[in-house]
């Protein structure tokens, strides 16, 4: 949801709505909170908030096989474990969140 003041998109508000209660909740919105899109930072793609560290930059390097340890000391320094498991936290958020439609006719 948008803030009417700045603009902002807080990933928290989006994803909180439909979250399942489990164990873990709790770390899981704070989780979400680090993640923050803004129209007119980094062409609205999902950042690290307070920085300009677009999610989908740390995902490629997570999917390239860099340890997230590695992702922290050697490419992105400023950046803690946390951040890290927000990224990987935002994407499952969106794939699970999302309703997929078929547009090809099954025949049974």
């Amino acid at each position: 949801m948008r803030s009417k003041t700045s603009g902002v998109f807080k990933t928290s508000d989006v994803f909180s709505r439909s979250l399942k209660p489990n164990v873990g909740m709790m770390e899981m919105g704070n989780l979400l909170e680090r993640i923050s899109v803004h129209p007119n930072v980094c062409h609205a793609q999902p950042c690290i908030v307070g920085t300009r560290i677009m999610v989908y930059l740390i995902l490629e390097l997570l999917e390239a096989g860099v340890t997230p340890d590695k992702v922290a000391r050697d490419y992105y320094p400023q950046l803690t474990q946390q951040d890290i498991e927000a990224c990987l936290h935002y994407a499952v958020s969106l794939i699970r969140d999302t309703e997929y439609v078929s547009f090809v006719e099954t025949t049974p």
